[in-house]
């Protein structure tokens, strides 16, 4: 992680419901506008995380896919410098 991620993300605390899934749903463990805040925001950052997870392992996989298609180009571009020269 970068310094600016290490300053801000949180890698100690883990929020975990009060009570069973199976007895309660969330929608009864919310008492206030803090709670309900707090677990919208909790579900938005969970669905922000699994986009950056998706995205950086797009790009993990379009990474040898671009580096393959610049040596195509420039072997294009070298091979077109060879007939005209």
């Amino acid at each position: 992680r970068s310094p600016m991620e290490q300053r801000v993300l949180n890698d100690v605390w883990v929020s975990l419901p009060v009570g069973s899934e199976e007895s309660y749903t969330f929608r009864h463990m919310r008492k206030n506008q803090y709670e309900e805040n707090l677990f919208r925001c909790e579900d938005e950052r969970f669905e922000i995380d699994m986009v950056v997870d998706s995205n950086a392992a797009t790009l993990k996989r379009l990474e040898p896919i671009a580096e393959e298609i610049k040596l195509l180009a420039k072997d294009a571009e070298m091979a077109g410098e060879d007939e005209g020269g």
